[in-house]
């Protein structure tokens, strides 16, 4: 999935932050996440982050969320 984002991105500037739920630690990351990982979510301008896809990278889903970023 991280190829297909980096590919997907492109030359579009942008921070990819992997956590590994199992072995962060992290009880709230896991109890929310567990059952749907991978999970991919995306924030813009300061603000709180969405999930765009979990189990499969949803590429449909990637490309509507840069979209709106780019006529906001």
């Amino acid at each position: 999935m991280f190829e297909q984002l980096q590919a997907a991105l492109g030359d579009i500037v942008h921070t990819i932050e992997v956590i590994d739920i199992d072995l962060d630690g992290n009880e709230e990351l896991l109890a929310r996440y567990d059952e749907l990982v991978p999970v991919l979510l995306a924030s813009r301008d300061g603000k709180s982050s969405q999930q765009l896809c979990h189990y499969f990278f949803d590429l449909a889903s990637l490309h509507a969320f840069l979209e709106q970023s780019r006529d906001a």
